[in-house]
């Protein structure tokens, strides 16, 4: 269904704007049952469902996101955080590379394009 609701959309997209949790997750895609499948599935399928496990607390919903090959094709990809901890997220998924265990790391490992980092303190 995901992939039928975004067809109609012209790839690649212009700007995927990312925002990262403490947890590394980003884009909806957290450490669960659907990672890999998020992460490694199909170039040609640009979106997934997924279910977080454990569930957040303050979204207890299963979602739809972009897969990594969504997210990686787009022409800019601009990534927002504030706040030391997530910073320190932020550079260690950096550093891991492809080899992170988070998935905002191994996604921008994959970035085809320019990555934009824009980090706020507060």
């Amino acid at each position: 269904i995901a992939d039928a609701q975004l067809s109609g959309l012209n790839w690649p997209l212009d700007l995927v704007w990312l925002g990262v949790g403490l947890d590394g997750h980003t884009a909806s895609i957290f450490p669960g049952p659907d990672l890999e499948d998020a992460l490694d599935g199909p170039p040609a399928r640009k979106a997934v469902g997924v279910m977080p496990d454990p569930l957040p607390a303050e979204a207890p919903v299963a979602r739809v996101t972009l897969s990594r090959a969504g997210i990686v094709s787009s022409r800019i990809v601009l990534l927002t955080c504030s706040g030391a901890e997530k910073r320190a997220v932020v550079e260690r998924a950096l550093e891991d590379g492809a080899l992170s265990a988070t998935p905002i790391g191994r996604v921008l490992a994959a970035a085809e394009s320019p990555i934009y980092v824009h980090w706020s303190a507060a």
